[in-house]
Order: structure tokens, then sequence, then C-alpha cells
């Protein structure tokens, strides 16, 4: 499974790397503190597989300390703006879990570039596991580079 992970981040890199390198990325979830969501590092499980893919932080998963996560104000949204990309944790079905819905539906935040440009990408597998749960985060990153061109 170690060697399949590596051959998937190898072969999305080379298909990829130019989206991945010349777009900027921020990692978030629901949070469990009330009324806010948090923002992930690039050292978080989502955010070394970003890493291994080459990708690029935005500003405010590039200024979350190693091995940390912000817990911030869902009225903060504006923090994501330079991002074009966020990826989030959903449930199993799709939906978005912990409560990120909250931020969603917020007018800043569908006035940010990314919810402009449906490049917000959910993954049940946000918090992987196992070497086969890092590839299906792979595999939802994949799918929104390919649907996403430009």
């Amino acid at each position: 499974m170690k060697k399949k992970y590596a051959d998937r981040i190898a072969a999305v890199r080379a298909a990829e790397g130019a989206k991945l390198s010349g777009s900027r990325w921020d990692v978030i979830q629901g949070g469990f503190d009330s009324g806010n969501y948090w923002i992930y590092g690039p050292s978080s499980p989502v955010g070394d597989i970003l890493a291994r893919l080459r990708a690029r932080f935005a500003s405010a998963t590039a200024a979350v300390d190693k091995g940390a996560t912000k817990s911030v104000s869902y009225e903060r949204a504006d923090l994501l703006k330079d991002a074009d990309h966020l990826v989030y944790y959903t449930n199993n079905d799709g939906s978005p879990a912990n409560d990120i819905q909250k931020l969603f539906a917020l007018r800043a935040f569908k006035e940010l570039p990314a919810a402009r440009n449906h490049r917000v990408v959910g993954t049940a597998d946000f918090l992987p596991g196992s070497y086969n749960d890092a590839i299906g985060v792979v595999d939802a990153i994949e799918k929104a580079l390919k649907e996403h061109t430009g």
C-alpha cells in the first residue's frame, strides 16, 4: 500500500503538477468550538499530502504552526481569500461534516474565489488512518483538478 500511495502521488504530481504549484490551497474543517471552524496547517494529514503533491499553501494554512490547528470564527471567512482551492472534511455520504456548512452558508464565504469558482474540495478521508485513506485524498484532489481546468 505504501508503494501504491507513492505511485499515486508521483502520477498526480506528473499529470497535475502545474495546477498544484500554480494555485494556493487552504485546508479547513468545521470546528467543535461553537461558532468556529478550524484551519489546518501544512503538517496536518491533508497538508502533508498536498506538500507531497508539491502544492502551494494559501496564507491561512501556511500560517498555522506545525502540528496545530487554528480555531477561528465563522465570520472570518476572509482569512481564506487568497486560496484558489479549499479542502474540507465530509461525511461518508459526501455531505459537509462538523458544521462546516455554517461557514459555506455565509455570504462572505460564497464570495471567496475558491467558492465562486467551485473549487471547494470535500473528502471523507480528511483524517486518513491508512495509505488507502490517503489515496482517497489524492483521488479527491486529482478529480477536482481535472474538473476545473485553468
